[in-house]
């Protein structure tokens, strides 16, 4: 949306709360199936993926690129402030807000008591459904900012350029120390795991090796903290 109706900077101010809005409307409505519904949490997000991204096909009539960026949004992805990164910059506010937000307020409290146990959460106190709800609105707003983000680093905007990044945030997420199923993890642990798949990355092509090696190594992270999970589910003393 924003490559498509705001192909210059003075355009910005009407592209951004369209998108952050389709965003709230998005999350809102995958918040509501889950937590209303109960509905596997997994199986509504990529439903709604397939959604989106059919939706974004038959808009832009199969065509491979979308529009190219404002000289804003590039800036604020690639851009420097005082010899620094932009996006780095984001990164660290980004953390600190995130690690507040769970550490440090009764909604993150509230969502790490929902992960651990939904019946319990809900004997306690916590509004469960509005927690649950709330957590898909905030998530989508973060994936609406972090796309803006790409399209700006890239130049241009086209139809799965996210695509590539799935499976890479599943294992980030999981390397970090969060539970799959739940109640434990923290933003900064996912901080980390980004950090040392980078560096694997970078390692990879030191050695020059493919992608291929590079999505297996992914893979097995994935299904390595898997088992460890249900490990931890079925034996919990262990």
């Amino acid at each position: 949306i924003v490559a498509r109706t705001a192909p210059s900077d003075g355009q910005l101010w009407k592209a951004l709360p369209i998108v952050l809005v389709i965003a709230v409307v998005v999350g809102t409505v995958n918040g509501l199936i889950v937590a209303y519904l109960r509905a596997p949490p997994l199986i509504v997000t990529l439903g709604m993926n397939s959604v989106l991204a059919g939706g974004l096909l038959a808009s832009t009539q199969g065509l491979a690129g979308i529009g190219t960026v404002a000289k804003g949004v590039a800036q604020f992805a690639v851009g420097r402030v005082a010899g620094i990164p932009v996006c780095l910059l984001a990164w660290v506010v980004a953390t600190a807000v995130v690690s507040w937000l769970l550490g440090r307020t009764n909604f993150g409290r509230s969502l790490y008591a929902l992960g651990s146990n939904r019946e319990a959460a809900a004997l306690a106190g916590v509004r469960v459904l509005r927690v649950e709800a709330m957590t898909y609105v905030v998530s989508a707003i973060g994936s609406a900012i972090a796309g803006i983000m790409l399209a700006g680093y890239l130049g241009q905007a086209y139809a799965d350029m996210g695509d590539g990044y799935l499976f890479t945030a599943i294992t980030a997420v999981l390397l970090g120390g969060a539970l799959i199923t739940g109640g434990s993890g923290h933003y900064v642990g996912t901080v980390a795991g980004a950090l040392m798949l980078l560096f694997l990355d970078g390692l990879l092509a030191v050695l020059n090796l493919g992608p291929a090696v590079l999505e297996i190594a992914y893979g097995c992270v994935i299904l390595v903290s898997v088992g460890g999970t249900t490990l931890m589910t079925r034996h919990p003393r262990r």
